[in-house]
């Protein structure tokens, strides 16, 4: 399916952007092809921070990231690391300062998720706002969602690039040009060594499509000079592939260092200004791409914008910090996953993306490390697939490759909608490689959610074992989720579990009780309460044993007659109960209530109450049936037919409430109804009437605002999976009106 793009356009006022003093400063955006919000959007915005705190910011983002990328620990590289917790803080920053236009673009990032298409941030600065491109824009963080906005899109900067034609090409040449030296003259053997690992992974990535013919092999330039180089790119390069140390100097620009001229010469800064002539269009047209290893933080902004608005260069990557030799070059790194779906006919900031998804799971802070300059608002794809039939055959090992995640995210998904706790906890235990995966964590997040309302309901319906098991659910998931999810699990649970001990002490003691004082039904009831919330109780199975004999002996020990009188009692009771003559039922309870045992006595009376609301059911004296329902249900909790009497009483008000157009209340009242049968069939059935309802009279209204809440309910909910595809055109078909609307009122101010 089309990217969705997003085009932001940020420039400064006349005044400058810090202020005199270095205070917060204004900035206007401008949104230009964002769909759904018209052809041009213009705001107002003000920074939270001075240029210099933002500065500072960098500093300590710059610092974070090159400390994680050396060290051994995969922690210090993890999402809830330190370091990324700092980029959070940045990139919340930088989203919050877009004011309202950040509500628009989460709106457009959910539309984007709903229908799997992806979205395309260009990010765009004027010349009057290069203290906001110097930020860390790619690291967008929106708080509201729990999420970066690179993981389901992408984030590139934008410098208009001339206008020239861009054929695609059959083959791609690449030139890889390695520069090892420092400005001391003497070769960098670190760099040396992580040149030639990248090299290395680079080469084995590019052995297969050199087989099938989409690469031609490589070009290998080792500390070139300038004029080297100069030849180099001469020879037909479609991507130029550079490591090496460079840097900016002020006034002067930025550089690279490259080979001298000779023993006097060792070694030089060879600046962009230089490099002009052997970058420029016409000199090196089929040059499409260029990617820069040489991290230095401050010079990425200028570097990718020199590059592809100075020299035409219609796309550049950069490295914005250190990043792990293992997280490029490994098989599955970013270098070989991004030439392989250049290979493949993806466009260039499709390939960045999946790239990067592919660092994400090894790596999710150095995701931030690389950055995309683009030059060109339609995709750029390198490689003709009209020409080039093998684009296909490397798309499909591609995804071959990223098929175990796809399947680990779809079974994960499978046992969540079957409300499987076992099948939940294997599919967990097979997603565990791929738990950095960003749709995994997203999936992961709305399971949390969810298992922690099933939780909820399960522990205010007394549900204890169903409760529990949710219990261990939630602990499950949240392993494979930041160290905050884990937080929140530990704590949940181990509520729970104290509520639950509660429960099983207040039974204990009340059962000790009415064996202490002989009551041995009252003891039945309560050890067989508590062994169905624990079976593993020696001493109250004890206790159970010992009641229910003594309970046997003291029916025994009643006479022949009485016995008898009682047996004929019951069976009377039992006729008048099945003919509905409660009066006579009730009459004869009160007669014979001086000679029943309690636990006879409350047989006799939960007889009485069921007959009562079956009766009143049967009439429609709903309020009669409740209250007889009610009544048994207060004697009997476990009773289902009365909870389930008590709850169509309840859903016959909310009926009446529906009727009467009170949508909230009936939704209370539905909610009341849930909360003593949860398993009712009408309830399900209630809430598709109240919500078709309410979407009916939004339309008939045109509240489409309306439409898309009530909707977003019902896709939300896997019980009302039966109106899922009724939703979803009635989501759609707000989502069409209220964009109607919006071009409407462009015009008419217009």
């Amino acid at each position: 399916m089309p990217d969705m793009l997003v085009h932001l356009i940020m420039d400064g006022l006349p005044e400058a952007l810090s202020g005199p003093d270095g205070s917060n400063g204004t900035a206007v955006m401008r949104i230009v092809s964002a769909p759904a919000l018209g052809s041009c959007y213009n705001r107002l915005f003000t920074l939270q921070k001075s240029v210099t705190e933002l500065a500072a910011d960098l500093s300590e983002v710059s610092q974070s990231m090159n400390r994680a990328a050396l060290s051994e620990d995969d922690g210090d590289r993890a999402i809830s690391s330190p370091a990324c917790k700092t980029l959070k803080k940045h990139g919340a920053v930088l989203f919050r300062a877009l004011d309202d236009a950040s509500n628009q673009i989460r709106a457009l990032a959910q539309q984007a998720q709903f229908h799997q298409r992806n979205l395309v941030l260009l990010l765009q600065f004027g010349d009057r706002a290069l203290e906001l491109a110097g930020c860390h824009w790619e690291a967008l963080y929106d708080e509201a969602a729990d999420r970066f906005l690179v993981f389901g899109g992408t984030i590139a900067r934008y410098i208009p690039a001339p206008v020239i034609a861009r054929p695609s090409f059959p083959r791609l040449r690449i030139l890889v040009a390695i520069s090892t030296y420092g400005l001391d003259g003497e070769e960098d053997k670190e760099l040396r060594e992580s040149a030639d690992n990248d090299l290395e992974g680079l080469e084995r990535s590019m052995r297969e499509l050199q087989q099938v013919g989409i690469v031609e092999p490589l070009a290998v330039l080792r500390n070139p000079s300038q004029l080297q180089l100069n030849e180099a790119l001469r020879k037909n390069v479609n991507v130029l592939h550079f490591f090496g140390h460079g840097g900016v100097l002020p006034g002067q620009g930025e550089y690279l260092i490259l080979r001298g001229t000779g023993e006097h010469d060792p070694v030089r800064r060879v600046f962009f200004d230089q490099l002009a002539i052997a970058f420029q269009p016409a000199a090196v047209p089929n040059l499409r791409l260029a990617v820069f290893n040489a991290c230095q933080l401050e010079a990425q902004a200028r570097l990718g914008a020199r590059l592809v608005g100075g020299f035409g260069i219609p796309c550049v990557v950069t490295m914005k910090a250190r990043i792990g030799q293992q997280v490029i070059a490994d098989r599955h790194g970013f270098t070989a996953t991004f030439y392989r779906e250049i290979a493949a006919g993806h466009a260039v900031h499709e390939a960045y993306r999946l790239a990067l998804e592919s660092i994400f799971c090894a790596s999710p802070l150095e995701t931030f490390v690389p950055t995309l300059t683009l030059g060109v608002t339609e995709p750029l794809v390198l490689i003709d697939r009209s020409q080039q039939p093998a684009t296909e055959r490397v798309r499909m090992e591609n995804e071959r490759r990223r098929q175990p995640i796809q399947n680990a995210v779809d079974t994960v998904r499978q046992a969540w909608t079957r409300l499987d706790h076992d099948a939940l906890a294997s599919a967990l235990q097979a997603a565990r490689p791929f738990s950095q995966d960003p749709e995994l964590i997203d999936l992961l997040g709305t399971v949390f959610e969810g298992v922690k309302r099933l939780l909820d309901r399960m522990r205010n319906a007394g549900q204890w074992p169903q409760a529990l098991r949710c219990g261990t659910s939630l602990a499950q998931v949240a392993e494979l989720l930041p160290s905050e999810r884990q937080e929140e699990a530990r704590s949940l649970t181990q509520d729970l579990q104290t509520t639950f001990d509660m429960k099983l002490g207040e039974l204990k003691t009340a059962a000790r009780k009415a064996r202490t004082q002989r009551r041995w039904p009252d003891v039945v009831r309560g050890c067989e309460e508590y062994l169905k919330l624990k079976k593993n109780e020696p001493e109250v199975a004890a206790w159970l044993a010992e009641a229910k004999a003594l309970v046997q002996l003291e029916q025994n020990i009643v006479t022949v007659d009485e016995g008898a009188q009682v047996t004929s009692a019951f069976s009377q009771l039992e006729n008048l109960v099945r003919a509905r003559d409660i009066n006579a039922a009730e009459a004869l309870f009160m007669s014979m209530r001086q000679r029943l045992a309690p636990h006879q006595a409350l047989a006799f009376q939960r007889q009485i109450l069921l007959g009562k609301a079956r009766q009143a059911k049967e009439k429609g004296d709903w309020e009669t049936a409740r209250r007889a329902a009610g009544d048994l249900h207060q004697i009997d909790p476990s009773n289902a037919e009365a909870a389930e009497i008590l709850s169509d009483g309840m859903l016959e008000d909310a009926f009446e409430l529906l009727r009467a157009g009170r949508y909230d209340d009936a939704e209370a009242k539905c909610k009341d109804a849930a909360g003593i049968a949860p398993l009712s069939p009408g309830i399900v059935q209630f809430r598709e009437y109240l919500y078709q309802d309410r979407i009916d009279e939004a339309r008939a209204r045109s509240d489409w605002g309306e439409v898309l809440r009530v909707t977003e309910k019902v896709l939300a909910d896997p019980q009302l999976r039966s109106l899922h595809d009724q939703a979803g055109e009635w989501r759609r078909e707000a989502q069409n009106c209220q964009k109607l609307w919006g071009q409407i009122q462009v015009q008419i101010v217009h």
